[in-house]
């Protein structure tokens, strides 16, 4: 009888001790199931694949061209000149119709000698340059690179094609492509007429990728990889070309 109230007053307290643990339990588990719905830095990077050297679509359904400009100096023009490049400007992006972007981006990178020459008749403005390169080759100085991105923001229609030829895993991807290669086409040939229409004034080169013997450098890769991260790297193209977000997302943007 002893034994039997033993028995049953442990029974009674084990059962209170699992009834206090299992709250705690059910809660540590639904936080380890728990999904975190807050994005990674690669799922805010718009980037989704590489088409051709210098143009990326965007996960938005978005086109994208990446260019370097080489601007000449402008100080030593006169009225008529200004006038005239500034004119050649205004065509050149009057061409772009609705749901057009543009970017103009500046680096300032470390070269250690300073490049520019004057060919000035004003002999007070050799005299200051001559100053100007002493200083910098003292202090060393910094080259200014240029970059223009044209990008098509899109329609719904031409959403619609874009995602249909990335994300289209089917048979149907074929014909995805073929339905989608036009809307690039005419992207590329829209980027050429303002781009042409630039280069009546000033230089501008398409970025281009560099092929090595077991992997391709990208210049277009490496110029966002260096906005996003301040780093001066060169970026590979993956052998797939997609996942972009993922590959350029190698530090958190500050």
């Amino acid at each position: 009888m002893y034994t039997d109230l033993l028995f049953y007053a442990a029974l009674t307290l084990a059962i209170i001790a699992i009834l206090s643990v299992l709250p705690f339990a059910i809660a540590y588990t639904k936080t380890l199931t728990r999904h975190n719905n807050i994005p990674a830095f690669c799922d805010l990077l718009d980037y989704a694949t590489l088409i051709k050297d210098n143009l990326i679509v965007l996960k938005s359904g978005a086109l994208c061209a990446f260019y370097e400009i080489f601007p000449d100096d402008q100080s030593q023009l006169n009225k008529a000149s200004l006038t005239h490049f500034e004119q050649i400007i205004q065509k050149a992006f009057l061409k772009l119709g609705g749901n057009w972007a543009v970017h103009f981006d500046v680096k300032r990178i470390k070269d250690g000698f300073y490049a520019p020459t004057c060919d000035s008749f004003n002999q007070t403005i050799n005299d200051l340059e001559i100053k100007r390169i002493l200083k910098f080759k003292n202090e060393k100085s910094f080259e200014s690179r240029f970059f223009l991105t044209l990008t098509f923001l899109g329609t719904s229609t031409s959403h619609r094609k874009i995602e249909s030829l990335v994300l289209n895993d089917s048979n149907d991807h074929k014909s995805a492509k073929e339905s989608t290669l036009e809307l690039i086409e005419k992207f590329q040939s829209e980027c050429k007429s303002i781009t042409d229409t630039l280069s009546l004034v000033i230089k501008v080169k398409a970025l281009t990728s560099t092929q090595h013997l077991n992997f391709t450098l990208n210049q277009t890769l490496s110029f966002i990889h260096s906005c996003i991260t301040g780093k001066e790297h060169d970026i590979a193209v993956p052998k797939h070309n997609c996942y972009l977000d993922a590959l350029l997302s190698t530090k958190d943007f500050s």
